[in-house]
């Protein structure tokens, strides 16, 4: 999935309850902000089950 942010205003990119949410190359997670005017890619892998959920990894520009 690839989300551009084509407003003045920054946009909140949420993790849910039951997934993780990945910056990529990087150990940070959690809810991440896109500037305005940024771009982002993000890919799903599967978990493998309930105690390792789905994770969805971010990459791009103007991800804070």
């Amino acid at each position: 999935i690839a989300i551009y942010n084509n407003s003045t205003s920054s946009l909140t990119l949420t993790q849910g309850a039951s997934v993780i949410l990945r910056w990529a190359g990087t150990t940070v997670t959690g809810s991440r902000t896109l500037n305005p005017q940024a771009m982002v890619n993000i890919i799903c892998t599967k978990g493998t089950g309930s105690s390792v959920p789905d994770e969805f990894i971010l990459s791009g520009t103007g991800i804070t």
